[in-house]
């Protein structure tokens, strides 16, 4: 195993870094993780941010979902996965810091619009 840090974007002094629900192919669900250290799991107390208080690109954005695509088709088969997205302070360059199962117990969607359950519903009783 090989690790390097990269340090985090920050927003209003703090770091973040972004959690994507990728499944069937697109970005279900987007949520901004912030922290005043460099952790930034939700389930630790930090902050949850919309992303577009964050004022990304649309090159930005396209790149964070490419590498997504690019990361699921690496696992045949895959038709959902969380992934953390670390932005590269000042660069904002996107790197994949860790990927999980499905990733889609965000409380911003559930009690939101619950968009990630419902997409998941309506695929599984397509089939």
């Amino acid at each position: 195993m090989v690790e390097r840090w990269h340090p985090k974007a920050n927003f209003h002094g703090k770091s973040y870094d972004l959690r994507v629900v990728f499944q069937f192919g697109h970005i279900a669900f987007m949520v901004a993780r912030q922290s005043a250290g460099p952790i930034t799991n939700l389930h630790l107390n930090n902050q949850a941010l919309p992303v577009a208080s964050l004022g990304l690109t649309p090159p930005i954005l396209d790149e964070i979902g490419n590498i997504c695509a690019q990361a699921c088709s690496a696992f045949p088969g895959l038709s959902m996965a969380g992934v953390d997205i670390l932005l590269e302070q000042g660069t904002l360059r996107p790197r994949i810091i860790e990927m999980n199962g499905q990733g889609d117990l965000i409380y911003q969607d559930i009690y939101g619009e619950n968009r990630i359950y419902r997409e998941q519903a309506r695929h599984f009783l397509k089939g």
